[in-house]
């Protein structure tokens, strides 16, 4: 026998010996084998991170949105409340009405507020994108769905308080707002529409209280009057009926008692006209009850994560996925080996593969 045929008889009928497997291949995974991987199919993993990467980068400057933040400080003038609670405790009349004025929480939740949302949804916006002078109720560019007019209505306010952010600065005593849209002119705009509503709103809370407070001076200074008049007739009486009143004792403190009557009525029309006038003048006052301290115009900046963070989560997951990929790559590879006849049973069955004669 030949040395090539005692050669064949060593192989058997089975073919090739299988190969030596590598180092891991024992089914456990060393740092040895990870790096092996690793830098066999180093420009593989580079390729998938520089992917992921620009990809991430993308999406995170694509998907940025735009926020204008204003902030404004609410009138810090006596509220008409308070003058109008002092002016009832006088007379042991309880209004209802807190002796203080609103807190900062109070104005803070304004802007999200139902009614504030509701009438900004039905206002006209400028369309992003569209040509200039095209505007639409923010309901439609908010694009919200449903059934009925109120359902659509109902979910447009849930969209715009979603994009509507308002806190309270208790030290500055301020109240800042922060609108997010897809367009800076349209953020800017939300925010402006809103500061503009929450005034609004306040002035007619405050031209309401005052109305209420001019009828209620009004109503108390025609008593007071009515009380006065009595008072300086009984006095009038008196001193027709009692000419030589100041040689008599009893007489004198009468008298005494009926001026002093006469004096707190005056004193009591006199600070009931001055309410009833303040009244009238905040019923008609149209001056703004807040101040703005930051203008929202120009405020837009892009929201969401910043470039240098979407950049390095994009290369950590580049690196993994690019892991994973090697290490796939690297299992095809070898697959061949490890694993002859399931391999050239694969290559048989997969489409356009060569088949047994």
């Amino acid at each position: 026998m030949s040395l090539s045929s005692a050669a064949q008889s060593d192989l058997g009928p089975a073919g090739p010996a299988p190969v030596a497997p590598r180092a891991g291949d024992d089914g456990g995974l060393s740092l040895l084998a990870l790096a092996n991987v690793v830098l066999r199919r180093r420009r593989l993993l580079i390729a998938v991170a520089a992917v992921v990467l620009v990809m991430t980068m993308v999406l995170a400057r694509l998907g940025r949105a735009w926020v204008a933040s204003s902030e404004f400080m609410p009138q810090a003038n006596e509220s008409q409340s308070s003058r109008l609670s002092g002016l009832a405790s006088q007379f042991g009349i309880s209004t209802g009405m807190p002796a203080t004025g609103e807190s900062l929480n109070f104005y803070a939740e304004l802007p999200v507020s139902r009614d504030i949302l509701r009438a900004a949804v039905h206002t006209a916006f400028p369309v992003p994108g569209a040509d200039s002078g095209v505007t639409r109720p923010l309901l439609e560019i908010l694009d919200a769905t449903g059934a009925t007019p109120l359902e659509r209505e109902k979910r447009a306010i849930q969209k715009l308080r979603s994009r509507v952010n308002s806190s309270p600065d208790l030290k500055a005593n301020t109240i800042t707002v922060k609108v997010t849209a897809d367009a800076p002119e349209l953020a800017e705009r939300i925010n402006r529409r809103l500061l503009d509503l929450v005034n609004e709103y306040n002035l007619e809370r405050r031209q309401s209280r005052a109305s209420n407070e001019r009828r209620f001076a009004e109503t108390r200074m025609q008593d007071a009057q009515r009380e006065q008049r009595a008072a300086e007739d009984a006095l009038t009486a008196f001193l027709s009926a009692n000419r030589g009143f100041q040689d008599s004792p009893v007489l004198m403190a009468q008298h005494a008692r009926l001026q002093r009557r006469v004096e707190h009525q005056q004193e009591l029309v006199g600070s009931l006209r001055k309410s009833y006038e303040e009244a009238r003048l905040d019923e008609v006052r149209d001056t703004p009850v807040i101040t703005v301290v930051e203008q929202p115009e120009r405020s837009a900046t892009r929201s969401g994560t910043g470039l240098l963070m979407s950049g390095i989560l994009g290369t950590v997951l580049g690196l993994l996925l690019g892991v994973a990929v090697a290490f796939m790559a690297d299992l095809a590879a070898r697959q061949p080996l490890a694993d002859p006849e399931a391999y050239a049973e694969f290559v048989r069955l997969r489409p356009g593969g060569r088949r047994a004669p």
